[in-house]
C-alpha cells in the first residue's frame, strides 16, 4: 500500500512523548482503512480513516495522549493533516497494544504530487514535520509542539530503510 509511510510518521510523533522514561514502539498495524481522500487532478489517494494496532513499551507512568495532530510539509508546503479521533492512553510499566483511531486530509495544492514524487525516489531532504499534542500522567498534563522538523532527523537510518521497503 502506497500510503503505509505515513503511519511510521504518525507513530513517531504522537507515541514518543517526552516522558520521564520514554515510550518506545515496538510495532504497527493497520487494523482498517475507509474513505478516501485526494488532491484534486492527481493520482495519489489516501484512506480518510485509519485504525493503527501500535505495540509500546511503556516502563514509566501511564499517559495519555490527546489533541493529537501532525502535519507533513513538502518545499516549505503543508501536504498531508493526520489527527487522532479520541485520546489514547498507554498503559503504565507494560508493554502493549494500543488501538489509534486515526483521520487524514490531503491539502489540495501543488506539493503534494511532488511530496509523492519524493518519496518514490527515498527523498525526504525536504520533508518537514510539526506535530502538538497533549501529554498528561495523572493531574499533570502539558502541550508539546514541534514545528519545521526534518523528517529524516525524527525518523532513524533503520526506519527510513523500513519507510522505504513499505514504499516498495
Amino acid at each position: 500500500m502506497q500510503w503505509s509511510w505515513l503511519f511510521v510518521f504518525v507513530v513517531f510523533a504522537f507515541v514518543g512523548c517526552g516522558t520521564s522514561k520514554p515510550v518506545s514502539v515496538e510495532g504497527f498495524e493497520v487494523l482498517t482503512a475507509t474513505g478516501a481522500t485526494t488532491a484534486d487532478g492527481e493520482e495519489w489517494q489516501l484512506p480518510s480513516r485509519l485504525t493503527l494496532a501500535v505495540g509500546v513499551d511503556n516502563q514509566g507512568a501511564k499517559v495519555r495522549l490527546s489533541d493529537c495532530r501532525l502535519r507533513v510539509s513538502y518545499r516549505g508546503r503543508r501536504v498531508l493533516m493526520i489527527w487522532t479521533e479520541q485520546k489514547v492512553t498507554i498503559p503504565a510499566k507494560s508493554s502493549s497494544r494500543i488501538v489509534v483511531p486515526l483521520r487524514l486530509a490531503i491539502a489540495r495544492n501543488s506539493q503534494s504530487l511532488p511530496l509523492q514524487q519524493a518519496l518514490s525516489r527515498k527523498d525526504l531532504s525536504e520533508v518537514t514535520l510539526d506535530w502538538e499534542f497533549k501529554a498528561s500522567r495523572g493531574l499533570a498534563g502539558r502541550r508539546i509542539e514541534q514545528s519545521g522538523v526534518a523528517a529524516s532527523e525524527v525518523l532513524s537510518a533503520t526506519q527510513q530503510e523500513q519507510l522505504w521497503k513499505m514504499l516498495e
